[in-house]
């Protein structure tokens, strides 16, 4: 499935069209060899009581279709739907996700949006998270080619990111950062771009997946493009270009020969582009590809514009403009009609130059306010209109600039005015926004001020009660110790001596142990040693054994690693506030403890069972401020959620 942005750069006489594949064509299986007589017969052989042998050979020969005969892969596409309605849901969507693939690969987008809805609906019901995550990907993939709409197309991908993560779908997560990679690029930001792609690669080295590493050297190709780093950008699609004769990729094939060539041209190198260009259209004639036959026409059109040789040009130019009137794609008609109008100005044809300007520049309007298929249309006509119709035309741009000129003068006036006016406004909100800037920047420094002077006392805090455990541990205890080795050591006369040694023998062991208890919930020697999933583990261990009433469960997800040691510590002690919150007041006799990993940050959910939590009770009032002012202090969010029987503390710290 091709995945295609265009931008256009100007340079010294063309536009230079850059084409980037996404991995979504890793997707595509028409390299397959499938005969489609020996297919039919079996789909004939089958009985009409084996519906599955049956959708998957109608599959197949869809498959076989799609990139040949357009009205024969719709028509078996219809009878996969047909055979499918009495299959179960899992079974349908498995062939829905297939035909949506289908129809995405080969650009019929109204095809894919009448089954999309239902398709999405069958997710939810059969509640598949792998194949929701692959729908969502398809989603962003729609609104991203068929509406160009970046805000709903990278929702989409981060839903099926976050999904596939959960997951652990490698293969799906690959995917789906190429595609967000290629997304940022579209909207030109380049470094997050190169961390998606990045990522992606990474990913495909860990699978072993030999052919997507081939889309993701291509597409690190068009990055260097784009940053202009030519020479390095050619040199990795000649590589692209091996690899893909290697595994008889003929798509991938084409888009590095056309890079290169345009490359060589933007490097004014341009016998060389010539030479790409000629095997690029030998190659594209030959897999009878019309969109990479106009690539190479328009581009070879724009090398001869350059090189001067202005006939050639116009030859080259109007064989591109015809083919790009006949596969209907604007951006080729609107350049090529540019290549013309420079071509024949060069050549003193002024009059052609003028007719061409008039259809580039009605075209370019026109597409604004009419569908580009009608108007096409017409534009064929148009563009061979007889010489009686081309004086009148001209006659009429004669008159209409004799008007332009004469309400030039008053809108001058009109201009002064208007900016004047302009100016004042401006001055006014710059103004304005000024002061504005000023207000919102105190505050900041205010808020970043507090937050400081609130870590540095949470850092104090934490640093006075690591050294008093340290002093209760290496002091008293070990004195308390001492005294328990010589009260041991005392010897006893008789039996009422040696029971009162006895009794005082176990009172010192007590103080003993709830000394090393004081000291180790002051500062826990685990997490400093062993982390924050032990020290949480040794925490609700030593709870569970204390407060056998309520069945305390932790939830941890694998995922987390390489937190700060501050963020350990603060997460410990919210942690341990909750707990004991929950023992004193909830009168609960379950609590979970669930750590969730996402992308952008870690979750922490804290459910019980009990009577929830009024918010004007002071008994809770200290310890919820100590937790808020804890989770604001490393920049987390804080949820308490009382339901009808227990209460549900979402807190998200950012990753």
């Amino acid at each position: 499935m091709k995945l295609y942005f265009n931008y256009y750069r100007k340079n010294k006489l063309n536009i230079t069209i850059i084409t980037i594949i996404s991995c979504l064509i890793s997707f595509n299986i028409f390299s397959q060899q499938l005969n489609p007589k020996i297919l039919k017969e079996n789909l004939f052989k089958v009985n009409n009581d084996s519906v599955i042998l049956k959708v998957e050979y109608s599959q197949q020969l869809m498959f076989y279709y799609s990139d040949k005969n357009s009205d024969s892969a719709i028509y078996y596409r219809n009878y996969i739907l047909q055979l499918i309605s009495s299959l179960n849901n899992k079974l349908k969507l498995v062939a829905h996700s297939t035909i949506i693939k289908n129809e995405l690969l080969n650009e019929r987008y109204d095809l894919t949006k009448q089954i999309l809805p239902e398709t999405y609906n069958l997710c939810k019901l059969t509640n598949n998270n792998k194949l929701l995550s692959k729908i969502y990907f398809y989603l962003g993939y729609y609104y991203y080619k068929a509406k160009h709409n970046i805000d709903s197309a990278s929702n989409y991908y981060y839903k099926s990111a976050n999904i596939s993560t959960l997951e652990n779908d490698k293969i799906m997560m690959a995917y789906v950062n190429s595609a967000i990679g290629v997304l940022y690029l579209d909207v030109g930001v380049v470094d997050s771009s190169q961390n998606y792609l990045n990522k992606a690669k990474a990913l495909h080295l860990q699978l072993n997946d030999s052919a997507n590493l081939l889309f993701d050297d291509f597409n690190q190709g068009t990055l260097l493009a784009y940053k202009n780093k030519l020479t390095e950008a050619r040199e990795l699609f000649i590589k692209v270009l091996t690899n893909s004769r290697r595994i008889n990729n003929k798509t991938v094939e084409l888009n590095a020969l056309f890079n290169i060539a345009n490359i060589s041209n933007r490097l004014n190198e341009n016998d060389l582009a010539e030479n790409k260009i000629e095997e690029l259209l030998q190659k594209s004639i030959a897999y009878n590809n019309k969109t990479s036959i106009l690539n190479a026409t328009s581009l070879w059109a724009a090398i001869k514009l350059n090189k001067k040789n202005y006939q050639d040009a116009i030859n080259k130019g109007n064989e591109a403009l015809t083919l790009a009137y006949e596969i209907s794609i604007p951006n080729f008609i609107t350049a090529n009609l540019g290549t013309l109008i420079e071509a024949n100005q060069a050549l003193g044809n002024y009059k052609k130059a003028f007719e061409l300007l008039q259809i580039k520049k009605k075209f370019e309007d026109s597409t604004a306010s009419i569908t580009n298929t009608r108007y096409l249309e017409k534009l064929k006509g148009q563009f061979n209109l007889d010489i009686k119709n081309k004086e009148l035309l001209e006659k009429n741009m004669l008159i209409e600039q004799k008007v332009k000129d004469s309400k030039a003068k008053n809108s001058l006036i009109i201009m002064l005015i208007l900016l004047l006016l302009f100016a004042t406004l401006f001055f006014y909100l710059y103004k304005s926004r000024k002061k504005t800037q000023l207000q919102l920047q105190k505050q900041e420094m205010l808020n970043l001020q507090h937050r400081q002077e609130f870590n540095s006392f949470i850092n104090g805090q934490e640093s006075e009660r690591k050294r008093i455990a340290s002093d209760i541990h290496d002091g008293l205890a070990q004195n308390l110790v001492m005294l328990g080795i010589r009260i041991a050591d005392l010897k006893s006369e008789t039996e009422v001596e040696t029971l009162k040694k006895a009794e005082i023998q176990k009172e010192v062991n007590q103080l003993i142990n709830e000394t090393r208890t004081i000291a180790h919930n002051m500062m826990p020697d685990v997490l400093t040693e062993l982390g924050l999933h032990k020290a949480l583990k040794s925490l609700i261990n030593k709870l569970s054994h204390h407060h056998k009433l309520i069945k305390f469960n932790l939830v941890w997800d694998e995922n987390i690693n390489n937190l700060k040691s501050e963020h350990e510590i603060q997460i410990y002690r919210i942690v341990q506030e909750l707990l004991n919150n929950c023992i004193k007041h909830s009168k609960a006799t379950t609590c979970d403890i669930i750590f969730k990993f996402n992308i952008n940050f870690i979750q922490l959910l804290v459910i019980d069972n009990g009577i929830g939590i009024t918010f004007n009770n002071k008994q809770h009032g200290i310890g919820i401020q100590s937790i808020n002012s804890r989770v604001n202090s490393i920049n987390g969010t804080i949820k308490f959620n009382t339901k009808a029987k227990g209460l549900e503390i979402e807190i998200s710290i950012p990753n």
